[in-house]
């Protein structure tokens, strides 16, 4: 074997090693439940790339076109970062789900950023290319048990779940019931 082909075969060995690594640093960090973890300052871009890293590949997977906005640093929030973090995945794995239902076609989930500076908030708006949600169920998705996926695919307590964790660091988690599409509004305090 060439030596150039062998070095090119050692550095996609050893970038695949480091992702593995955030891979499995982030499944530690979700699958602890996080409840005694003391809320901490800590930057919204560490939290989106620690939950990004967990769901980037199957997205990719399916030609899911990531469309992140660019001015997470920029936000600092007093947090349970565990519970956070465990939050956006629950709304990126709902993403997913909605969008792979869907026949061919133009696949897309939009991350962005909006402070509002006069109420002290950051609002992270999640939206995808999944069917609009039935205005019949916008009352109901966010109770526990509520689920509009398969029998076997999902228990209905996640958005719920979430709903609680985002209040329980005095924010909100809404629907944008006038959205053509998916999107969800997680409003948290400024740190």
């Amino acid at each position: 074997m060439d030596q150039k082909v062998a070095e090119q075969i050692l550095d996609k060995m050893e970038s695949t090693g480091f992702r593995i690594t955030k891979i499995i640093d982030g499944l530690r960090n979700f699958a602890r439940e996080g409840q005694n973890d003391p809320q901490t300052i800590v930057s919204l871009e560490e939290i989106m790339r620690e939950a990004l890293d967990l769901c980037r590949a199957r997205f990719e997977s399916r030609q899911i076109k990531l469309v992140i906005g660019s001015h997470f640093a920029a936000y600092r929030l007093i947090c349970n970062r565990v519970q956070l973090s465990q939050v956006l995945i629950n709304l990126f794995n709902n993403a997913f789900d909605a969008i792979e239902e869907q026949p061919g076609g133009d696949y897309w989930l939009h991350i962005e950023t909006d402070a509002a500076e006069t109420s002290g908030l950051m609002r992270l708006v999640i939206s995808n290319s999944g069917p609009p949600i039935p205005p019949a169920i916008h009352a109901k998705i966010m109770e526990p048990f509520f689920t509009t996926k398969p029998l076997g695919k999902g228990t209905g307590l996640g958005l719920s779940i979430s709903r609680g964790i985002v209040e329980q660091h005095g924010g909100r988690l809404l629907l944008d019931s006038k959205a053509a599409h998916p999107r969800f509004v997680l409003e948290l305090p400024l740190a």
